[in-house]
């Protein structure tokens, strides 16, 4: 059971801050101080009949703020098979289905998390979700559990760890109970049975629309993890190419599904029989804190630098209809990559010499000469040496000339 408390004051209130814990006082309904306003005490009609079932009954609309609380961990929201929500105006109870406010209002509420929190064993497919017997297809069950996954590191993306080192303590109930369906390593916050659509999240800020929530437009561009009074700097959490590698929101896009697919991946692991991405042992989902992972890919590696001659915006807006992400972001924060000079028609003849639209992840970190490592079809990670023969994430990219990136020999590529 886990008990959280949300303490709101008005803007005049002299009290800004909680003195001694031993003056909180917590009341079945409603925590206000005496000049709170328009309240419970006043808008609450003591002589309105009461139906059946008996329903409070409140003047005027009464709203369901603060019904999902955005200070709340994922785990808080989605371990907990039923929720009490002290809100604005009213009492809340929200269970796996549906949500039922004190005024008697009622909503479907079907969150992210339900395959996940809901046990192997569920059958997904029925209304009853808890004490089904009959489960789904192992293949079908996974790809749930995993839209799930994605959707909750949305969630939990955009928060903000006082110690940025819990990343992964703070997911680690979640991530173990997803494990148990999946069935497979957990490495630095992606699971190895997803493993290459994992490695393709994006910065919310560079290719979502919308906000955090209702009343926070808008996506903070990602950094990378700040130090804090409990971790100085520098501050190393996950490897480059993991979502916990910058602080921010970021998001795997579940349209892109298909884009995904195994028939559309163009690298493999290194290790084989059976297949592994990594030799490293000290990943796992109740392992708290994993700075460090090398993955062994073998694929083609290769280099390009920022196009000087031509403006991705003019590309986008004359030259090209349709792009798979939001064209005015792609105008924003896209890059137009060309082949490096004199390596440029190296085997593949008359050809473009546009190649590749790519974002990096933190724009302060944006250089002129880059390597991709394509990892499906039409998309793949940017990288930069990171020394010994080893690279590291700047960011991804989308592939404008197939032809010229199927040219070359296969390599072995270390990402840390």
């Amino acid at each position: 059971m886990w008990l959280r408390g949300y303490f709101y004051y008005s803007r005049k209130s002299p009290h800004r801050r909680v003195r001694e814990e031993s003056r909180i006082w917590l009341s079945c309904g409603r925590l206000y101080e005496d000049n709170v306003g328009q309240g419970v005490a006043t808008s609450l009609n003591l002589f309105a009949a009461l139906g059946t079932p008996a329903a409070l009954r409140f003047q005027g609309r009464m709203s369901t703020r603060n019904r999902n609380p955005e200070d709340a961990l994922p785990m808080e929201l989605h371990l907990s098979r039923r929720f009490l929500v002290y809100g604005e105006e009213q009492l809340m109870f929200r269970c796996r289905e549906r949500l039922l406010a004190e005024d008697g209002g009622a909503h479907e509420d079907h969150s992210a998390g339900v395959a996940i929190t809901a046990g192997p064993s569920a059958d997904l497919r029925s209304p009853q979700l808890f004490g089904a017997k009959t489960p789904e297809p192992p293949p079908v069950r996974r790809e749930r559990v995993l839209s799930d996954w994605y959707v909750l590191l949305r969630e939990y993306t955009w928060r903000e760890l006082s110690n940025p080192h819990d990343i992964f303590a703070a997911l680690s109930g979640i991530a173990q109970l997803t494990g148990q369906t999946l069935e497979s390593r957990y490495l630095a916050g992606i699971w190895e049975a997803d493993l290459l659509r994992g490695l393709l999240w994006k910065s919310c800020h560079q290719t979502q629309s919308g906000g955090i929530s209702w009343k926070r437009l808008g996506w903070p561009p990602v950094t990378r993890p700040r130090p804090t009074f409990l971790a100085p700097a520098p501050v190393r959490r996950a490897p480059s190419w993991s979502w916990a590698a910058v602080q921010g929101p970021t998001v795997h896009i579940s349209r892109l599904r298909p884009r995904y697919s195994a028939d559309k991946m163009v690298v493999r692991p290194k290790q084989t029989n059976p297949d592994r991405w990594t030799t490293h042992q000290g990943c796992d989902a109740n392992v708290l804190y994993m700075p460090w992972c090398e993955l062994q890919v073998i694929g083609c590696l290769k280099a390009l630098q920022v196009m000087r001659s031509r403006d991705v915006s003019h590309y986008l807006n004359e030259e090209k209809r349709w792009t798979t992400y939001d064209k005015y972001k792609m105008i924003k924060y896209g890059v137009l990559l060309e082949p490096i000079a004199g390596e440029a028609q190296a085997g593949v003849g008359q050809v473009e010499s546009l190649v590749a639209i790519v974002v990096f992840d933190v724009a302060d970190e944006a250089v002129s000469v880059v390597c991709c490592l394509r990892l499906f079809e039409d998309e793949g990670l940017m990288l930069v040496q990171a020394g010994d023969g080893k690279y590291a994430r700047a960011g991804w990219f989308t592939v404008e000339n197939r032809e010229w990136f199927e040219q070359g020999e296969e390599v072995e590529v270390a990402l840390v």
